[in-house]
């Protein structure tokens, strides 16, 4: 089975939740005719494990297949129903389902198996966005590992959130999560963020096979529902979040694994003496994504720097001055003029960013929501120093903090679209040109295209 990268491709969404019709009316059907051939070139036909989202806030997972210009299928529990584009919101597709191959039992495209010796099988089930994991076993603390794990192929760098919802079942007590490792064997490498029955998250990993699994009891465990995991060439990164917006870096490890790596959601009841069950949803597996990116759709980088023209560059920020910002992206580094700069993002911004930073001067947007307000003056060895006007210079670290504001954008608005790279295109207008796409001035092909944002109404 190959596998590609997952691509979230999102349709016109009204700004306020209601669909505007006159004046619009035009506009909105000519925009869904112009995105629905775009997807016909995007896409491989083909049926695709995946997610489809509704304009009304509905999310159905199951067998997703592009039929037609206008419309896609999808089939769960045995029923198939179709949808016009023109209703959806986005269409996130996972690995490709081709004839031939085989498939274990999978819902919602995850394989799902027991590692290690187990008090009873366990299983994942998938309805209406939510994936429910039933499972046993004494979890990941030694050198021999016993869960249930819900899984899919990684290829190189990628990245894996989750929100648990729920734990029940005969076992109350259970520790669930999401995990990379490097096979299905019970002694195998992993890195893995964990709830546990305390409510709080921790790191754990074995860097090594068959050496004892131990968390990391240097990082402070976090009272948090939402689990990230990304992977950065050999750099693991776990995450947690309260609300999905905000997300706090729980630590790191570097690893060296194979390429191809098995992610998913584990789930284990500690005692394996029952069995328990934990329900997740907003689960999402984004590959070809070295560095994390908001759980709702957003034209912004996950990290990186948008200039005052529009455009876009996904990196990590590792000096400003006066003159020149500098931004490394695997391995490279780049250097702009500091002027050119609008906003540097240092984490994944909350959905509700452009709205929180909105007309308000030049600061820094930190961790926990509130604002310093202050001239930035330099971003240096991770730490950010901004002069207020009535309390002078302050310094942040750069991992307390989400966002620089230097200044507004000067174009913002209209159509983005996001290549493979993770940079962003911005432009007033977009044409569709054989293979490929013109925003504004600048053409790109639409194999370098994974998801493409229309202007807000």
């Amino acid at each position: 089975m190959s596998v590609r990268c997952c691509r979230s491709i999102p349709f016109s969404r009204p700004a306020c939740g209601a669909l505007r019709r006159a004046p619009h009316a035009g506009r909105l059907n000519a925009i869904a005719f112009l995105f629905a051939l775009l997807i016909i070139h995007l896409l491989s036909s083909g049926v695709h494990a995946g997610v489809v989202e509704t304009r009304d806030g509905k999310t159905i997972t199951g067998a997703v297949t592009l039929e037609t210009s206008t419309s896609v299928s999808l089939t769960a529990g045995g029923a198939t129903t179709k949808y016009p584009l023109a209703d959806l919101a986005r269409v996130e597709l996972g690995p490709d389902s081709t004839p031939g191959d085989a498939q274990p039992t999978t819902a919602g495209g995850w394989q799902s198996q027991d590692v290690g010796p187990v008090h009873a099988p366990g299983s994942i089930t998938a309805a209406d966005g939510s994936y429910t994991l039933k499972a046993s076993g004494w979890g990941v603390w030694s050198g021999v590992d016993s869960f249930h794990f819900a899984y899919q192929l990684l290829d190189g760098d990628g990245q894996l959130t989750a929100r648990v919802t729920q734990v029940g079942g005969e076992a109350p007590r259970m520790s669930a999560g999401v995990m990379l490792r490097a096979s299905l064997e019970p002694s195998a490498p992993f890195t893995a963020a964990m709830l546990e029955p305390s409510g709080q998250v921790r790191l754990k990993s074995r860097p090594r096979p068959k050496q004892d699994a131990t968390p990391d009891e240097n990082d402070a465990a976090k009272p948090v529902a939402w689990v990230r995991l990304t992977r950065a060439g050999d750099t693991i990164t776990a995450y947690g979040s309260k609300d999905g917006q905000f997300w706090e870096n729980l630590g790191s490890r570097e690893m060296k694994l194979p390429a191809k790596v098995y992610v998913g959601l584990a789930g284990s009841t500690l005692a394996n003496v029952a069995v328990g069950q934990v329900t997740y949803d907003h689960l999402s597996l984004v590959h070809g994504a070295p560095d994390i990116t908001p759980p709702v759709p957003s034209p912004l980088p996950p990290t990186g720097v948008v200039m005052t023209d529009g455009t876009a560059t996904i990196g990590r920020a590792v000096t400003l001055n006066s003159d020149s910002l500098t931004l490394t992206h695997r391995g490279v580094a780049k250097t702009y003029p500091a002027k050119q700069a609008a906003w540097i993002l240092l984490q994944p911004a909350p959905a509700a960013f452009e709205k929180l930073i909105a007309a308000k001067p030049a600061g820094v947007l930190l961790a926990n929501g509130d604002y310093f307000e202050g001239d930035i003056t330099a971003i240096v060895d991770d730490k950010i120093t901004a002069n207020n006007v009535i309390f002078g210079p302050k310094s942040f670290e750069t991992k307390d903090a989400v966002a620089v504001v230097m200044r507004p954008p000067t174009m913002w608005a209209g159509y983005h679209v996001r290549t493979k790279t993770g940079d962003v295109i911005s432009g007033p207008t977009l044409q569709l040109d054989g293979d490929s796409l013109t925003l504004g001035g600048t053409k790109v092909r639409l194999n370098e295209v994974t998801e493409i944002f229309p202007p807000k109404l």
